[in-house]
C-alpha cells in the first residue's frame, strides 16, 4: 500500500501570524504527488510550500518517493497569502524543482495537477472563488467579455491574492489593468507577480495604442532588409503576428491564422509572421513543419517587440489599409472576428 508522509511546518510559519494562531487558521495541504511527478522521474526527493514570508527551509522540507501517492503538509496562516508549491524530483538528467502558483489559506485542502489549467487546489473559500472564475472564463470565447469578467473579478478580490492570480491569468487593456490596479490593496502591489504585470503594462502604454498609426521597424537576413513598411500602409489590411518557433502558445495560433488568411487573402487583405526572439533556421524549419503559407520577417528579434511595447508572445495586431492600428492582442476566435468585421465579410 502507497504511504501517505505527513509533515508539520515549524515554527517559522506561526511566526507569520501577529497573534497565536487558533484552529481558524491551520491548514492541511494533501499533495497529489502522483499527478506532478514528471517523466523520468528515478528518486524520491521533497515536497514544501514557499511564500514571501517563508522561504525554502530545511526544517520544512518533506521527502517522499516516487511510489508515494500523497505528501501532507500541515501549518498555520493568519490568511490566505500567495504561495508557490515547491516540488523536487531527481531524473536521469539531474534535479528539477517545479514551483506551480498557488494560494495558502486555513482549511482542508488538496493539490493536484490539472492538464487544463495547471495546479488546482481543492478546498478553501479563497481558492473556491479562484478556480471557479478560472472554470468560468474557459468556456468565453469571446475575448471582449473574457476580459470584462477578468476585470470583475480582480476588483472583487482587490484586498485578497484572488486578483494576484486573476491579473496574472488575464489579458487586460492598458485602460482596465490600471483601473485594477489602482484598487488593489498595498500587499497586493507589492507582490511580485503584480509588479511584473505593470511593468509589461507600463510599457505597453507607451506603445502604438488601437488608432493611432503604425511604427516601422526593420530586420536584416542574409544580406536583405525588410521592414513593417513593405507590408502595412500599402492599401490593404494586413494582420501581423509576433511569434516565434520555440512558442507553444504562438505555435497554437497558427491554425487560426491560417484558416483566416485562406478564406480571406486577396487584394484587400494580407498576412505577415514577424519571427521574434528566434534563430532564423528555427523560424524556417517551424514554417515548414507548421504549413505556413504567408510571408515571414525573418531574424527581427526585439526590433517588433520593441517598437509596440511586446513583452509576451504571441501578440497578433490588425492594421488597415492606411497603417492605423485597429486591433491588438488578438486571440482564437477573435481573429476572425474582428478581420471578418472590416472586411464587412458575411
Amino acid at each position: 500500500m502507497k504511504k501517505v508522509l505527513t509533515m508539520i511546518i515549524p515554527a517559522a510559519v506561526a511566526a507569520v501570524c501577529a497573534i497565536s494562531c487558533g484552529p481558524d487558521k491551520s491548514y492541511t495541504l494533501t499533495v497529489d504527488v502522483q499527478s506532478l511527478i514528471v517523466e523520468g522521474a528515478t528518486s524520491s526527493d521533497s515536497v514544501w510550500v514557499s511564500t514571501p514570508a517563508l522561504e525554502q527551509n530545511p526544517e520544512a522540507i518533506v521527502k517522499y518517493a516516487v511510489t508515494d501517492s500523497t505528501v501532507t503538509l500541515k501549518g498555520e496562516v493568519e490568511k490566505p497569502v500567495f504561495a508557490r508549491l515547491c516540488v523536487k524530483q531527481q531524473t536521469a538528467l539531474g534535479s528539477r524543482v517545479i514551483r506551480p502558483f498557488m494560494i495558502l489559506e486555513p482549511g482542508e485542502l488538496k493539490a493536484v495537477m490539472d492538464p487544463e489549467i495547471g495546479l488546482r487546489i481543492k478546498g478553501g473559500a479563497c481558492n473556491d472563488a479562484v478556480y471557479a472564475f478560472i472554470d468560468s472564463i474557459l468556456t468565453i470565447t469571446d475575448t471582449e467579455a473574457a476580459n470584462a469578467k477578468c476585470k470583475e473579478f480582480c476588483l472583487a478580490h482587490k484586498d485578497d491574492p484572488g486578483a494576484v492570480w486573476g491579473i496574472m491569468a488575464c489579458d487586460f487593456s492598458v485602460e482596465d489593468f490600471y483601473e485594477v490596479y489602482d484598487a488593489l490593496s498595498d500587499e497586493n502591489k507589492e507582490n511580485d507577480v503584480v509588479k511584473s504585470g505593470k511593468k509589461y503594462y507600463d510599457k505597453m502604454a507607451g506603445s502604438v495604442k488601437e488608432g493611432e498609426m503604425f511604427k516601422d521597424f526593420s530586420a536584416e537576413y542574409n544580406g536583405k532588409t525588410e521592414k513593417l513598411s513593405d507590408y502595412v500602409g500599402k492599401g490593404k489590411y494586413v494582420l501581423v503576428d509576433f511569434w516565434a518557433s520555440w512558442c507553444g502558445p504562438c505555435r497554437q495560433e497558427i491554425p487560426n491564422i491560417l484558416a483566416v488568411y485562406d478564406k480571406y487573402k486577396g487584394d484587400d487583405f494580407e498576412v505577415l509572421g514577424i519571427a521574434s526572439w528566434d534563430k532564423p533556421d528555427d523560424t524556417i524549419k517551424a514554417v515548414k513543419e507548421l504549413g505556413i503559407t504567408y510571408p515571414q520577417m525573418l531574424n527581427v528579434q526585439s526590433a517588433g517587440t520593441e517598437a509596440y511595447g511586446i513583452s509576451g508572445i504571441p501578440h497578433i495586431i490588425l492594421f488597415g489599409p492606411d497603417g492605423t492600428v485597429l486591433k491588438r492582442n488578438l486571440r482564437g476566435t477573435a481573429i476572425e472576428e474582428a478581420v471578418a468585421s472590416y472586411l464587412g465579410a458575411k
